[in-house]
């Protein structure tokens, strides 16, 4: 939908019960007008488009602090701190990413999705995505996005993996009518890390990040790692990283997407109040906002 049409919705009482249960109705008010402010910037950036809207969010370990690395089991929430953006195609093989908290506007051709000698920074990061998605068989476009993120930064939270995430999600989207499932998300944010970043990042962040809520995850096999837990939903305004918010009601435990083992659910109920940040819901799920 337009700009116009997205800022329109963003008032409506269905956004604004989307944005309490997301958030808490502490903070509803104040996050919604992150996504009118990025809707506002991308028009300002790129010009007037159809647009969506895309959160994903941050997550914490409540037990089992990276035991992925040797096949362990971990007990991770996505958290109440996330990365927005707006996002478009724009018709061209060329992806323009202006990321306004990190002070970085950079444009990548989809030519050139070799990784630089520093292996480093969110450039490579960003190629190391487009080039997981290729590797798989999904489809990569040219599109333009304007980013915000209140994810802290090197404070055990996920901030990277939270952007991952996010890209993720937007060229699923736009490019693969949302074919992909969010445990592939997770796995092509490892290979970003692995094969573009040098970095030997096992895969407890992306999976919390994109799977979301309160999560149990066994890791004895990686590639077929066992979940269970309560991740939410979103409907159709908001696109969250592993399913999109848009403005729709949130069904809440949906099935497991296609490459996820259910386990009968061990999380106690009262486990999440051991998580709760003040006035505010402590579990997210990935996900982009806005058709």
């Amino acid at each position: 939908m337009s700009v116009k049409e997205t800022l329109k919705q963003l008032e409506s009482e269905k956004t604004k019960v989307l944005m309490a249960e997301l958030y808490g109705a502490e903070k509803a008010e104040e996050n919604r007008a992150r996504y009118r402010y990025v809707a506002e910037r991308f028009e300002k950036t790129y010009g007037e488009r159809d647009i969506k809207l895309f959160t994903s969010p941050g997550r914490t370990e409540i037990s089992g602090n990276h035991t992925d690395h040797n096949h362990g089991k971990v007990l991770a929430g996505s958290i109440n701190l996330d990365c927005v953006g707006a996002a478009a195609p724009n018709g061209t093989d060329t992806i323009r990413i202006l990321s306004e908290t990190f002070h970085q506007n950079f444009s990548i051709h989809l030519s050139d999705l070799k990784p630089s000698t520093g292996m480093s920074g969110t450039i490579d990061l960003t190629k190391g995505i487009l080039k997981g998605f290729e590797e798989r068989g999904y489809k990569v476009g040219g599109f333009d996005a304007y980013i915000t993120s209140n994810v802290i930064s090197a404070a055990g939270v996920s901030s990277s993996a939270s952007y991952e995430m996010l890209i993720c999600s937007m060229l699923n989207t736009m490019f693969n009518e949302g074919k992909m499932d969010v445990v592939t998300y997770a796995h092509i944010g490892k290979y970003a890390e692995n094969k573009f970043w040098n970095k030997a990042s096992g895969l407890l962040d992306q999976m919390a990040c994109a799977v979301g809520g309160l999560i149990t995850i066994d890791f004895k096999n990686p590639d077929a790692a066992r979940l269970s837990g309560c991740p939410l939903h979103g409907g159709d305004l908001l696109k969250r990283s592993g399913a999109p918010v848009f403005l729709q009601p949130v069904p809440l435990n949906p099935q497991f997407p296609p490459g996820i083992r259910r386990q009968p659910d061990a999380v106690p109920e009262k486990a999440a109040d051991r998580t709760r940040l003040p006035a505010s819901p402590p579990l997210r799920r990935h996900d982009p906002v806005g058709r």
